[in-house]
C-alpha cells in the first residue's frame, strides 16, 4: 500500500530467456534505453497527478484542521499566520495544477519539446525555488 496512491499496483516482472517477435518490439534492437526514456516522460504527468491529489488531500485537511482546532476561544483560523500559510499552501497547488495540465496538453498534442513563451521571464524559477525551499 503506497502513500496516497493506493489505485496504483505495482509488482515485479521478471523475463529470462525471453524471445520477441519482431512485430511485437517497441523500436529497434538497441533502442531500449530511447523508449524506456520516453515512456518514462509521460509516466512523470501521472505521477504528478498523484502528487496532485496527494496535495489536494494536505490543503483540505490543513484547512480543516484550522476551521476546528481553537486557541484563545477561536479557530486558528482566524489567525493571520495560520491564513497566510493556507494561502501559500493554495497558491502553490493551483500553480502544480497548471503546471501539470500544460505538460498533459503539451503530450496530448505531441509537442514535446515546444518553444515556450514566457511573459515574465523570473516567474517560472521563482516558482520553483520557492516550492524546493519551503519543503
Amino acid at each position: 500500500d503506497k502513500l496516497g496512491i493506493r489505485a496504483s499496483s505495482t509488482g515485479n516482472l521478471i523475463f529470462e530467456g525471453c524471445r520477441i517477435p519482431k512485430d511485437s518490439m517497441l523500436g529497434p534492437p538497441g533502442a531500449g534505453f530511447k523508449v524506456a526514456m520516453s515512456t518514462l516522460d509521460g509516466g512523470r504527468i501521472g505521477i504528478a497527478a498523484q502528487a496532485l491529489g496527494i496535495a489536494r488531500a494536505a490543503l483540505e485537511t490543513a484547512t480543516h484542521y484550522a476551521q476546528t482546532r481553537k486557541t484563545f476561544d477561536a479557530p486558528i483560523a482566524k489567525h493571520q499566520a495560520v491564513q497566510f500559510l493556507l494561502a501559500d499552501m493554495a497558491v502553490r497547488y493551483e500553480a502544480a495544477m497548471l503546471l501539470t495540465h500544460r505538460a498533459a496538453n503539451l503530450k496530448d498534442a505531441k509537442a514535446h519539446h515546444a518553444p515556450r513563451r514566457r511573459t515574465r521571464p523570473s516567474c517560472g524559477p521563482r516558482l520553483l525555488t520557492a516550492a524546493a525551499t519551503r519543503g
